[in-house]
């Protein structure tokens, strides 16, 4: 009883972010179509641009992992002031050594994701929207290379988290009414790594909070367990206006 009672909870549990996201994609597809009639209450978007991100805690100190982030969304217009957002889009995080320090030593984390935000706009009516929100992520693609021939390793485990958490925030400098330049940065609430496995310096497993001697395994040092995503983006925004 009690095991088919915990297997209905994961099931739930394990379905709710995919409502979430369907919600949202509904909400973007409506909301763009509504607002082609009436622009003072929604304005869709498209934005996208590079990032670069880091893995807090992972010792491979600095924004050297290099992706691309695409993302179409919507606004509603509360006020002239203060708006919401939603967006879907495409996401690539992960971490990165520096090479040239010691190319036997390199390695490289990669994991893309499937991402939904909500978003609070404050929007100066002049060139300045000002944005905070939270971010859901699934993870659709993942890799790990290491050495100087930067050799995919293949350890036949899911090392990586499917899902993830964020905090968002950033700003959109509107160069004309259509199009602005967006700046954001988005930090984890989520571990990138399960409690368990996870791939020390020389690409080998090592339980989370534990040290080889020489490298340290994954912990943050702001919150002394686990290791979360960084990402610092810029991208060019096209708003839908008439």
């Amino acid at each position: 009883m009690f095991g088919t009672l915990h297997t209905i909870q994961k099931s739930t549990i394990s379905r709710y972010p995919r409502l979430i996201l369907w919600i949202i994609f509904c909400t973007i597809c409506l909301s763009s179509s509504y607002g082609q009639r009436n622009e003072s209450l929604f304005t869709g978007y498209l934005s996208g641009g590079v990032a670069v991100g880091q893995i807090s805690g992972d010792l491979m100190a600095g924004f050297r992992k290099l992706g691309t982030d695409v993302f179409v969304g919507t606004e509603l217009h509360w006020t002239e002031n203060f708006h919401n957002a939603v967006e879907l889009g495409y996401a690539m995080r992960g971490s990165q050594s520096n090479y040239t320090l010691d190319a036997s030593q390199f390695r490289k984390f990669t994991m893309d994701y499937a991402q939904a935000n909500i978003l609070f706009t404050y929007f100066d009516q002049r060139v300045t929207m000002f944005h905070l929100g939270l971010g859901y992520s699934q993870l659709v693609r993942s890799s790990y290379k290491a050495g100087i021939n930067k050799t995919e390793i293949n350890t036949n485990q899911n090392i990586f988290n499917g899902q993830d958490w964020s905090i968002i925030a950033g700003i959109t400098f509107l160069l004309k009414p259509k199009h602005g330049l967006t700046f954001r940065t988005q930090y984890s609430l989520s571990n990138a790594f399960p409690d368990g496995p996870y791939f020390n310096y020389y690409g080998n497993l090592a339980p989370v909070g534990t040290s080889n001697g020489e490298f340290a395994a994954g912990q943050s040092r702001a919150r002394k367990s686990g290791l979360y995503h960084q990402a610092i983006s810029l991208r060019y925004t096209y708003r839908f206006l008439k």
